[in-house]
């Protein structure tokens, strides 16, 4: 496999997993023509998803901005092996290092060249330069209207008539101006359409210098008839200006506001109601997201954590849950033996509300699943942005009505397909005993694709069906 995919000595390793992983789904003549695959999961594999070793692959790049319309959004890597059936090990020839990714495009008919130039060094080379020329330095001023008024406007005399400063500065247009020849009308994207009289572009112009005193004059009314329209300025104004917390001004000038009701329009009292919640007085004495300390990383770091004695008190509701809802249970180390025990750490969180105040301290409990070795199929289906924008614009199309629901712990509702064990976290350790997980849990690999198992059973115990060729949409149609 190596040699034919013309791959360098240094990617042996990753041949040799690759060769496994194939014969694992290669029929046997001792085992009846089955797959190893198919007598140790009782069913044939999948192999759907298997390419020719050392193709060349495209691999999506995802960190391009989305403002680089015409940059690379691949590059050119190679198959070395599989992680799972949407996960691929891709070799990067420029880095000299394997990845692991699932947008990939394959290219079975071509493979690594040694002798072959570096297309990711050339690429990054033309994408440099692209970016120092689209960084040259911009002119000071800049005429922004002049590109835009070339296709209309003929001469400069008219570019100074058309931005009178008063009332007295339009001239009026002269006679030799009015007789010049028309010439045919250029279209331009500026322009709207529903003009269709036979003048020129330059006419049309005129006759807006023409109109503009008596606009001049009419705005002398006030357009804004808003109760506090004085207040509202388009000039700048240092007064404008917030200084630092700003935001606790504003909640007071809210709270004084909350007493003046009845003279406030409908639309602003509704909004003015609705900010009671942040004038709580319990707010007082919350952490704001900007001030709080950094999140521990592991129970060393906690121990010299600001909020130690929260996160303490989170530790031990969240363990005395999960085992009060049967999620594992203890076993004897021995009834491990020959099988693999996975780690358990603690991940800390800030839970905080809509403007940003601390909440509530959470810690939750996640295997190592980045450690656990598996033949299993973890793909779990999301999803699809396009599916959810569409929802969304039906519901507002027809004004329908939104629910949301939240599933707490939704992993740890889904039963495992098979036994996983894992030693005790931190401060719960047992001498001589490890835990043995019944229900899934954070971290796992499989964990996703068995609350998907999950949630489709129990909706489908309601009567919904799944929309054919679309993952995680139901109808009850």
């Amino acid at each position: 496999m190596q040699l034919e995919a013309s791959l360098p000595p240094s990617l042996g390793l990753e041949a040799f997993l690759a060769a496994r992983y194939a014969l694992n789904r290669t029929p046997n003549k001792q085992l009846g023509w089955k797959t190893p695959y198919e007598i140790a999961y009782g069913k044939p594999p999948s192999l759907t998803h298997m390419h020719v070793y050392g193709c060349k692959t495209y691999t999506l790049d995802k960190r391009v901005k989305r403002e680089d319309k015409l940059g690379p959004r691949a590059s050119i890597r190679h198959l070395v092996g599989y992680d799972s059936t949407n996960i691929y090990q891709i070799w990067i020839p420029s880095l000299h290092k394997v990845i692991q990714t699932r947008d990939v495009t394959f290219d079975e008919t071509s493979f690594y060249n040694p002798k072959g130039q570096n297309i990711d060094y050339l690429l990054r080379e033309a994408l440099e330069d692209t970016l120092q020329t689209i960084s040259l330095p911009e002119p000071l001023h800049e005429d922004k209207s002049k590109d835009k008024s070339i296709l209309y406007r003929p001469t400069s005399n008219i570019d100074q008539t058309t931005t009178p400063k008063s009332n007295d500065s339009a001239e009026p247009p002269t006679k030799d101006t009015e007789q010049l020849p028309t010439p045919s009308r250029t279209v331009s994207p500026d322009l709207p359409e529903s003009n269709t009289s036979p003048q020129g572009p330059q006419d049309d112009i005129l006759d807006t210098i023409k109109a503009s005193p008596t606009q001049q004059s009419s705005s002398s009314k006030p357009l804004n008839t808003a109760p506090r329209a004085n207040e509202v300025s388009a000039k700048p104004s240092a007064d404008l200006i917030l200084p630092e917390g700003s935001k606790r001004i504003r909640r007071q000038a809210h709270t004084t506001a909350l007493a003046n009701l009845p003279t406030l329009f409908g639309y602003y009292a509704s909004f003015t109601t609705g900010l009671v919640k942040d004038i709580d007085q319990t707010r007082s004495s919350s952490l704001h997201r900007d001030n709080l300390p950094p999140k521990p990383k592991n129970l060393k770091d906690l121990r010299k954590h600001p909020l130690t004695t929260g996160f303490q008190k989170a530790i031990e509701k969240e363990y005395n849950d999960l085992k009060r809802r049967g999620t594992f249970k203890t076993v004897p180390k021995e009834e491990a033996s020959n099988k693999q025990i996975l780690p358990l750490k603690w991940v800390f969180k800030y839970k905080l509300d809509s403007d940003g105040y601390l909440q509530k301290l959470k810690a939750q409990l996640y295997v190592r699943g980045d450690l656990q070795i598996t033949e299993e199929e973890t793909y779990a289906a999301t999803l699809a942005a396009q599916i959810f924008r569409a929802l969304m614009a039906i519901a507002a199309a027809f004004n329908l009505e939104i629910q949301q629901y939240d599933a707490v712990n939704a992993f740890t509702n889904a039963k495992l397909s098979k036994p996983v064990y894992c030693y005790y976290p931190e401060r719960f350790n047992q001498n001589g005993h490890i835990l043995e997980l019944l229900m899934a849990l954070y971290g796992l690999k499989i964990s996703p694709l068995l609350w998907y198992k999950e949630l489709t059973s129990t909706l489908a115990e309601f009567r919904l069906k799944p929309i054919p060729g679309t993952n995680c949409l139901f109808t009850d149609g």
